[in-house]
């Protein structure tokens, strides 16, 4: 993995705005670390309601929705 080019920020702007970076650094997972196409599973904050949830990277594209919410806007 190299910084500023396959990482998931760079690749996926979306990802560093819904990183749950607090839940993410105490599970110790470093987003310059790992690729969209991962299955870390990482924290994320629902951009519809603001909850907390984890996902795996590979699962994270459009929004960045928990899964109620994915239910509810019919992504699930």
């Amino acid at each position: 993995m190299k910084k500023g080019v396959n990482d998931i920020f760079t690749k996926n702007q979306k990802c560093n705005k819904y990183w749950n970076y607090e839940k993410n650094k105490e599970a110790n997972i470093d987003p310059y670390n790992i690729g969209m196409n991962s299955n870390t599973k990482a924290w994320w904050t629902c951009s519809n309601c603001g909850k907390e949830f984890r996902r795996s990277l590979s699962n994270v594209n459009g929004e960045v929705l928990c899964s109620d919410c994915s239910i509810n806007v019919g992504v699930l």
